[in-house]
């Protein structure tokens, strides 16, 4: 049987004839071919002074390709004329080149053009972090790019990778945990709010691409990069219901989905006691969700994949010192984990927190009896409802803590 190419001449049956058309698979090429079945279609058209061998027809002198190798039709049957290595593709008019011609081509993680002449070309595409290029397009991948860390900034405008791999437990050292991507230099326009000395990171949230959104004492929210902490402004517009910065988190808007949401918590600073919970929709504009109740502080967030929002409430005071599973429809708490009371003089901390394969971790920088000042990290483990001192005393003072979606919901 042959097969029909419409407006050039070829007609079903025998005795019809091809005016000088082309066999279907070079119209198709070999992404096509390898979508109608392959090597079975070498069995296609015949014209002119087409040979016929093994049950399939040809025209002499054509070629077409198949898993990538190059066949060529000559003494009545297809042979197989050039097999292309792992670095090449076949195309059934060129043979083995560089990428498909006119079609988008992975570089790496960056799609490239690809000349007629089966060259690679200018850079199309750059696929953000928590992305992989395959097959001419950028995917996302954040399951592997995006999930193995909580990022962290710090007050001093250092970007931070934490490893929760490899903490071993008390007297983690900081060096194996801790890494530092860059230096933020962010473009603020804006004076720092009432009550803060100065313009530095104040909260910041991940997004599933690992994306960081950083939030300053300005009321300015920033976008960092992961890859090395470059950093842009936003469309936010600050000070949104009056509420001049906040702790946040995203969630997955369902369990397993990915899209996502970012909430954030207003902060109980500049004599604020509201203390609610809001989002900010894709065009970074705030609403209210509702108010929460019992608490002596404002908290920092982490969302998860299972579409769970969690908020850690800092305190000094039994009782008031906990986490908490929040409702994301009214901010009243689903359930709660209590922890033992801060061993601090006061309740003027710098806190982070993130959730992370079913564990929690707050960052807390505390003045502590006889005036000193630390810095430390804590990991809460609701199973057995245990808290470990991972690190006493780092050298950053964290502000800001985050973690995609795509982390594990529980460990291993």
């Amino acid at each position: 049987m042959w097969i029909r190419q419409f407006g050039n001449g070829l007609r079903s049956g025998s005795g019809s004839t091809c005016d000088g058309a082309r066999p279907l698979w070079t119209e198709l090429g070999y992404r096509g071919l390898r979508l109608l079945g392959g090597i079975s279609l070498l069995a296609s058209v015949a014209c002119n002074s087409s040979v016929t061998a093994g049950g399939g027809q040809c025209v002499a002198g054509m070629q077409t390709c198949v898993d990538n190798t190059l066949f060529t039709c000559g003494s009545g049957s297809y042979v197989p004329a050039q097999a292309c290595d792992a670095s090449r593709v076949c195309d059934d008019k060129l043979g083995c080149v560089a990428c498909h011609p006119s079609l988008p081509t992975c570089v790496g993680d960056e799609v490239h053009a690809c000349s007629e002449s089966g060259t690679v070309g200018a850079l199309t595409e750059a696929c953000a972090f928590g992305q992989r290029c395959r097959d001419g397009a950028c995917i996302d991948a954040c399951e592997v790019a995006a999930s193995d860390f909580v990022y962290l900034v710090d007050d001093q405008n250092n970007f931070l990778s934490f490893s929760p791999k490899n903490d071993v437990g008390a007297g983690t050292p900081v060096a194996s945990v801790f890494t530092t991507i860059g230096k933020m230099a962010c473009p603020t326009t804006k004076p720092a709010l009432s009550g803060f000395a100065g313009v530095s990171p104040f909260s910041m949230a991940v997004d599933r691409k690992a994306n960081a959104w950083v939030l300053y004492t300005s009321g300015e929210l920033m976008k960092v990069s992961p890859r090395d902490a470059a950093c842009v402004g936003t469309s936010y517009q600050p000070s949104q219901l009056g509420w001049d910065t906040f702790g946040m988190g995203y969630v997955s808007d369902a369990q397993g989905s990915k899209t996502e949401t970012l909430y954030v918590g207003r902060a109980s600073v500049g004599g604020n006691t509201d203390m609610a919970l809001g989002k900010l929709d894709a065009s970074l504009t705030l609403s209210r969700v509702g108010t929460f109740t019992g608490i002596t502080h404002s908290p920092e967030m982490s969302g998860t994949g299972a579409a769970e929002l969690y908020g850690y409430f800092p305190s000094n005071q039994a009782g008031k010192h906990l986490i908490a599973l929040i409702n994301r429809s009214d901010a009243s708490f689903i359930r709660t984990y209590s922890l033992a009371p801060l061993p601090s003089v006061d309740q003027n901390y710098a806190f982070a927190f993130a959730h992370w394969g079913g564990r929690f971790y707050y960052f807390i920088d505390m003045q502590i009896a006889g005036g000193t000042r630390v810095s430390r990290v804590y990991r809460y483990d609701p199973g057995p409802n245990t808290s470990t001192l991972v690190i006493d005393n780092s050298p950053y003072r964290i502000v800001g803590a985050g973690v995609s979606t795509c982390a594990p919901t529980v460990v291993g």
